[in-house]
């Protein structure tokens, strides 16, 4: 699963802050699966 972060907030910028459309996707990958359990989560910086 991609999800891309439409911002960077907070102290550091170290908030990422994603669509509700993502999020709801997150949630329902994490229902389902265990990579949120596991650890298996990426962030890519560019």
């Amino acid at each position: 699963m991609n999800v891309k972060a439409l911002k960077a907030d907070g102290p550091g910028k170290s908030d990422l802050i994603i669509s509700n459309a993502d999020a709801e996707k997150i949630r329902i990958a994490h229902e389902k699966k265990s990579f949120m359990k596991n650890c298996r989560v990426m962030i890519v910086l560019d």
